[in-house]
């Protein structure tokens, strides 16, 4: 009598949800699933091995990956992340600056945030943050400072910039919450300045 024997992985469904899969490069479902080897006799499963480990298996392209993939955000969290970010940030400059009342800084404020946020934003939208975002900042920034490149953190950091230069060079307040955003954003002092002085230039020469 041949005897056929061999192993076997086989999956427990353990939890369900969305991701962003690498391999299709957008947010996808998933499943995470306990994985345990198993000894096969004639291919029916007997015998299980203690060890288990987990895999994340995409539900679109059936690609796995370890758990750690899913402490990456999908694209629609960090859209909200992004949002929320630059919200608090403008607002920051805003209060700091005492220029919640000048219409040329408002206007600059509404463009910076409308960047990030299609859905529609505008001077009602404005003052109602101004009562509403929490006034520091620096939990939102230090949550997506975690998963912005250096590029991605200069780019969040010059919209709170511009809204200060909107009505001419940085007062003291407008400074301070540019530099404790920087801070926030885990950008060097250094960092910070270099944005600010590349900032001050683009204003000085727009066509440059």
């Amino acid at each position: 009598m041949v005897i056929i024997w061999g192993t076997r992985v086989r999956y427990r469904i353990h939890a369900e949800g969305e991701f962003f899969c690498p391999e299709c490069g957008g947010d996808r479902p998933y499943r995470k699933l306990l994985a345990r080897r198993w000894f096969t006799l004639f291919w029916i499963p007997v015998i299980p091995r203690r060890r288990v480990w987990w895999v994340v298996a995409c539900g679109e392209c059936g690609h796995h990956y370890r758990p750690a993939v899913l402490d990456k955000p999908t694209i629609a969290a960090m859209s909200r992340m992004l949002q929320g970010a630059a919200r608090a940030l403008v607002m920051y400059v805003l209060r700091n600056g005492g220029n919640q009342d000048n219409p040329v800084v408002r206007r600059q404020a509404v463009e910076q945030i409308r960047a990030v946020r299609p859905e529609g934003y505008d001077d009602s939208t404005l003052e109602e943050d101004l009562f509403c975002v929490p006034r520091d900042p620096a939990p939102m920034l230090n949550q997506i400072a975690e998963h912005l490149d250096s590029a991605g953190r200069e780019a969040l950091l010059v919209r709170g910039v511009r809204v200060a230069l909107a009505d001419g060079p940085f007062n003291a307040g407008e400074l301070s919450a540019i530099q404790a955003a920087g801070r926030a954003l885990e950008m060097t002092p250094a960092h910070v300045a270099g944005v600010l002085l590349m900032a001050r230039r683009s204003v000085d020469n727009p066509g440059s």
